[in-house]
């Protein structure tokens, strides 16, 4: 951070990596899959990249990552790194057979993108524990770990069955401390979704902070002095950071924000489709999003230019650079209008930064090392403001992020009836826990605790894999139904729990203590 004294605007940047437990193995390279092995790619390895280019620099790359235990547990798992790896190899071979297909600007973007796979390969390779041990590593070098709740349930729908969310949040947290290594002070809120009484929930598991929404502190008749500018507690003593909206936007909206730049890379396109089926079959792919992003924004309707990774580049500078230019006008307005130095939270999913906006690792490296080289801004994490600092106590009000602000899209009329049916399944199997053996127990509270995935609410929502999402709701329904039923009359339920274990190998090593969250209700 710059040396010089006196007012300085503070941001906390805070990156939110998750993906919802997949896992198909009778497929090559199913869809659901695919999420995962280009989230890996295009986001979680640039950024511990980035991490590792600014610590030799003396640059600590103070930023909060909040990594959730699905997403932690599949990049642990030594069957996801290998299809991982034969992902790569793939994806440089229909980079080979773009290259030769589309001309001297094909070929460009095809050969960048063939470097990117394997460089990431061999960094990979590298790496004494994978990607876990790489985030682990940064934690070493500034970078804030904390995490989410197990299976990412969006917690306002479970707030009338207390025992659900406990599950979630504890489960959560010892997923974490045993991969990682250490229990995290701060919780990621999924979906930011917060109601009256969570922060005492929080408070109880020695979750020191949160994050929220601005309007959670502007809707309330606590309204704090300094805005959603600086960090506020609860009466629980939880202390929670609100979200900046005017800067979040800049970097989140593709509308309105730097990621639609017509020069950066075009998401939705994809040159899978480009490629002859029999030549697709011939290296193992069906025709798909696989990942083979080759052009350009380009703007409008216009016919899509390729990628020029050089232009995306010269836009990540004057984008960093008005960034940095438009905190230093925000902090001017409201030293002016609060008197104090602000801290602008920017919370974001980490998936922006590479698999959404292709530039993003690059835009943030850039952003770090203008912070740096100032001296009236600063990075921050949550540990620089304390318990024992001076903060505004407030009263948050209900909120979320996503559609309106209120958690339409994860309380919508399609999926409004699994709440009731999943919480009468934990209250089935709460009734049960006293007598029943701490296997069955556990083997249905993972089934619960699958089918309280925010992700199936939010792609039912925006019709987005609506048909998996749907089926992914029946299946672990339906599998919790039966092992319930079974565990209710007595008969042995051994084969079938196998079966369940052997699909989603989650949870495992904390198979007793959930078992024991379960009999406390």
């Amino acid at each position: 951070m710059g040396s010089g004294k006196g007012a300085r605007a503070r941001l906390a940047f805070v990156l939110h990596a998750h993906i919802p437990w997949v896992r198909i193995p009778e497929e090559r390279f199913p869809l659901q899959e695919l999420w995962l092995y280009q989230a890996m790619l295009d986001s979680y390895i640039p950024f511990l990249q980035m991490v590792e280019h600014l610590w030799p620099a003396g640059i600590p790359p103070k930023i909060t990552l909040s990594v959730s235990p699905t997403l932690i547990s599949m990049l642990d798992d030594p069957y996801f790194t290998a299809r991982f790896l034969d992902y790569l190899a793939v994806l440089k071979e229909l980079c080979g057979i773009a290259a030769k297909r589309g001309g001297f600007d094909a070929a460009r973007a095809a050969g960048f993108l063939a470097r990117r796979a394997a460089e990431s390969g061999d960094w990979l390779a590298r790496q004494e524990r994978g990607l876990v041990g790489a985030i682990r590593a940064a934690a070493g070098h500034g970078v804030n770990l904390i995490c989410t709740a197990a299976t990412h349930a969006f917690l306002p729908a479970w707030r009338h069955s207390p025992g659900m969310v406990r599950l979630q949040v504890e489960t959560g947290l010892r997923c974490f401390e045993k991969i990682i290594g250490s229990r995290p002070d701060g919780f990621w809120l999924p979906e930011m979704g917060y109601y009256a009484g969570l922060d005492g929930l929080l408070a109880h598991a020695r979750i020191d902070y949160t994050f929220l929404s601005a309007h959670s502190l502007y809707a309330t008749p606590t309204v704090p002095p300094t805005g959603n500018f600086f960090p506020v507690v609860t009466g629980t003593g939880l202390r929670v950071f609100p979200r900046d909206a005017g800067l979040s936007d800049r970097i989140w909206s593709r509308e309105s924000g730097y990621p639609g730049d017509v020069r950066y890379r075009e998401f939705h396109r994809d040159y899978t489709y480009d490629i002859p089926e029999g030549e697709l079959s011939s290296h193992g792919v069906t025709r798909s999003p696989f990942g083979l992003r080759l052009f350009g924004i380009t703007g409008g309707s216009s016919e899509k230019k390729f990628y020029d990774p050089g232009e995306a580049s010269l836009a990540c500078d004057e984008h960093a650079e008005g960034f940095i230019a438009a905190v230093r006008e925000r902090a001017a307005r409201v030293r002016e209008l609060a008197g104090i130095d602000p801290v602008f939270t920017l919370p974001f999913d980490l998936e922006l930064f590479g698999h959404w906006w292709y530039e993003g690792p690059l835009f943030l490296e850039r952003v770090l090392r203008a912070v740096e080289q100032s001296d009236d801004l600063e990075l921050v994490t949550p540990d620089d403001f304390p318990g024992g600092l001076d903060m505004p106590l407030v009263v948050p009000a209900e909120s979320s992020w996503g559609r309106g602000g209120y958690g339409a899209t994860w309380l919508n009329p399609d999926v409004i009836d699994v709440y009731s049916r999943a919480a009468g399944l934990f209250d089935r199997l709460c009734a049960l826990s006293r007598r029943a053996d701490p296997h069955s127990i556990f083997a249905a509270a993972r089934e619960i605790m699958l089918l309280q995935s925010s992700d199936w609410a939010f792609g039912i929502s925006n019709d987005n894999f609506r048909d998996y999402f749907l089926g992914r709701i029946a299946e672990h329904t339906g599998a919790a139904e039966t092992i319930i039923g079974r565990m209710e009359s007595g008969a042995d339920d051994n084969d079938f729990t196998a079966g369940r274990a052997a699909r989603y190998p989650i949870f495992d090593t904390l198979a007793g203590e959930i078992a024991e969250l379960v009999r406390k209700g």
